[in-house]
């Protein structure tokens, strides 16, 4: 072998490394990019259900609608939003000085 076809085989190899190395860092960065665009997209879901489930009105709500219907399969933990609170009467707070304040203005 000739040090001129070693050094063209060292530097095919060379190059195939690198072409490998990069091809798995791509896979790799494209997965986080997909996980990250999935939780946001159930993040956005679960806060557009939520103000839903609360009766915000439809052009004031935060999020975005599950549009993809994919909410329920792939976002785990994702469970519909409780009722909006009722605020208790007067009578049912604590009776502490402040409580009494704002209850008798």
């Amino acid at each position: 072998m000739t040090p001129r076809s070693v050094l063209n085989t060292a530097l095919a190899i060379v190059t195939v490394a690198a072409l490998i190395a990069a091809m798995a860092w791509v896979t790799r960065h494209d997965e986080q990019v997909a996980s990250a665009s999935l939780e946001q997209y159930c993040r956005d879901a679960a806060i557009w259900a939520a103000e839903e489930a609360r009766g915000v009105p439809l052009n004031e709500r935060a999020g975005q609608p599950d549009h993809r219907d994919i909410a329920a399969e792939q976002c785990p933990g994702m469970r519909p939003a409780l009722p909006a609170y009722r605020i208790a009467s007067p009578g049912a707070l604590p009776a502490t000085t402040t409580t009494r304040q704002l209850a008798h203005q």
